[in-house]
């Protein structure tokens, strides 16, 4: 999956976790701060147990994801996910 994909994965998570909110701030690359985005703490954890489900984390260790920049989140994803989806289309049809 492209850094690009990964925005819009991520992108797509978000809208998903905050569906009626026009305020939302859609992430355009890696090193933007979340908390820009208009996402407040809960909607980061949903998005968070989302891409955890996507990259199949195990439960324990996605407890410990965190980060403030979609590029932290990455990263945490390629070294704990189980699984790697190859693109965006894959992924976004595991998203619940």
């Amino acid at each position: 999956m492209t850094d690009q994909e990964f925005i819009e994965l991520l992108n797509a998570v978000a809208k998903k976790a905050k569906p009626f909110n026009n305020e939302l701030v859609l992430i355009d690359g890696l090193d933007m701060n979340l908390n820009e985005t208009g996402l407040d703490s809960l909607d980061l954890l949903i998005c968070a147990m989302q891409l955890c489900e996507i990259y199949d984390v195990e439960e324990e260790k996605s407890k410990e994801l965190f980060g403030s920049t979609p590029q932290e989140l990455l990263n945490f994803l390629k070294e704990w996910g189980r699984r790697q989806p190859n693109d965006y289309a894959e992924a976004k049809g595991l998203l619940a």
